[in-house]
């Protein structure tokens, strides 16, 4: 008789703790009851489905609460949870935070970590730079009468590259030009420091070079053996590198403007359809307009130097430093900077919006 009883006292306890288990999980994973998503693994990867970054805003999920929080809501503030809700687009403000704690919570990862999926991500991008010359390559005869549908329809298969980024989670130099300036804007009371942005920003830079020069290598051997790519090849990897520095430089800002809201316009939509297309339409505008991208550079100039382009490591790196500086100013200027002045900021001035920018609403706690 006592030890019947013992095994249903012990029976009832593992039923507690296994639906106390299952009922955080549930919070966890979907901001059940008005609670917020307090892991950081759907904010370390921004561009997932996972619903849990969707809770900045303090959104109730029973009809009752809705009724509740309608009543007690300024119609600012209601008006911003509709469109969180209903809309396959995030407000600006959300994806400002979306990308700002992906930005904090990412740079707290090992060295190994971001330097290996950097190289992925230099790898994966320079897929798309393949692409890229494949088409360009086969279609030169459009150059002498068409040479504006030549360069579109190279530019058209490039965001494949970044589209398999994004949708891996890899690391990208020029994106995390964003993710990481951008909390100091938006998160100055929180560990934001020069320290995390160079160790990310350099860690990337090696990373990505290492995986374009290997997929440059790569292509020359196996892809691109004949004419017309090699040709293609050469005349972009010399085109390139006879850029002046100040060229290369105000030519890198326009670039990775675009790349960046390519990537601000994917964080924003909540399907897999609105990402891709989100990503094709600034990037297609950067290549067709002949910008410069450091990643994609560190892809096409190697591959024309390995096709017999007469270009030197001095001539690579003369072009990839100067652009990545361009790179770095676009980012930080007209995406990190214009993005918080223009939607972070003027929502903290604001009474009704200011307290759901507090560490308790974004971070799930008061640290």
């Amino acid at each position: 008789m006592m030890i019947s009883r013992k095994v249903q006292i012990i029976s009832r306890a593992v039923g507690r703790l296994s639906f106390s288990t299952r009922l955080k999980t549930h919070h966890l994973a979907t901001g059940a009851s008005g609670q917020h998503c307090r892991k950081p693994l759907a904010l370390l990867y921004p561009f997932s489905n996972h619903p849990a970054p969707m809770q900045l805003f303090h959104f109730a999920h029973s009809s009752e609460e809705k009724k509740q929080d309608s009543a007690t809501k300024s119609p600012v503030t209601q008006s911003l949870a509709d469109v969180g809700e209903v809309s396959t687009i995030m407000p600006p403000q959300v994806t400002l935070a979306k990308a700002a704690n992906a930005g904090l919570l990412r740079g707290q990862r090992s060295s190994a970590i971001i330097l290996v999926s950097s190289i992925m991500g230099g790898a994966l991008l320079s897929f798309g730079g393949s692409m890229f010359c494949l088409v360009s390559g086969g279609t030169m005869s459009l150059i002498p009468s068409l040479p504006g549908l030549h360069s579109l329809l190279g530019a058209a298969v490039f965001p494949i590259g970044l589209s398999l980024v994004i949708f891996t989670g890899s690391e990208l130099l020029t994106s995390n030009m964003f993710y990481h300036t951008l909390p100091f804007l938006t998160h100055a009371h929180r560990d934001v420091n020069l320290k995390t942005l160079g160790k990310v920003l350099g860690l990337s830079a090696i990373g990505n070079f290492i995986g374009s020069v290997a997929i440059a290598a790569y292509a020359s051997n196996y892809i691109f053996l004949a004419d017309p790519y090699t040709t293609w090849a050469t005349a972009i990897a010399v085109k390139k590198t006879s850029l002046s520095a100040g060229t290369a430089f105000m030519k890198g800002i326009g670039a990775n403007w675009l790349v960046n809201v390519a990537v601000y316009m994917a964080l924003s939509s909540r399907s897999a359809g609105g990402k891709m297309v989100s990503l094709w339409l600034p990037i297609t505008t950067f290549v067709a307009l002949g910008l410069e991208h450091c990643v994609a550079n560190a892809f096409l100039i190697p591959l024309g130097m390995f096709s017999g382009a007469d270009v030197s490591i001095y001539d690579m790196f003369s072009n990839l430093i100067p652009v990545a500086g361009g790179n770095f100013v676009g980012a930080v200027l007209f995406v990190s900077v214009g993005g918080w002045f223009t939607d972070w900021y003027p929502a903290r001035a604001r009474p009704e919006i200011t307290k759901m920018w507090t560490r308790r609403h974004i971070f799930g706690r008061k640290k």
